[in-house]
């Protein structure tokens, strides 16, 4: 599955937190770390890329669990507009 970002969404960093903003609808979402780490790597880019990249930032985390996580965290920004998901 590729994941991008949705258009007229835009995040910045406030005060060292990441901060996501759908304009359609005005409301923001705050990241907490992985969740920002994830989103930075949401450009067009894969479900298994995304894996790979926080395997290798967090190497004594079950690989089988960040994917779950990272699934999660796809569906979740995607039911509310924020991600869109193409089936490769």
């Amino acid at each position: 599955m590729r994941v991008t970002r949705a258009p007229g969404v835009f995040w910045d960093v406030v005060d060292g937190q990441t901060v996501v903003c759908d304009v359609g609808s005005g409301e923001l979402y705050k990241l907490n770390d992985v969740a920002a780490f994830l989103w930075d790597a949401c450009d067009d880019t894969s479900v298994e890329s995304l894996t790979a990249r926080l395997a290798a930032a967090f190497p004594d985390q079950d690989t089988e669990r960040l994917a779950t996580d990272i699934r999660g965290f796809v569906d979740s920004m995607r039911d509310k507009g924020l991600l869109i998901t193409e089936e490769e």
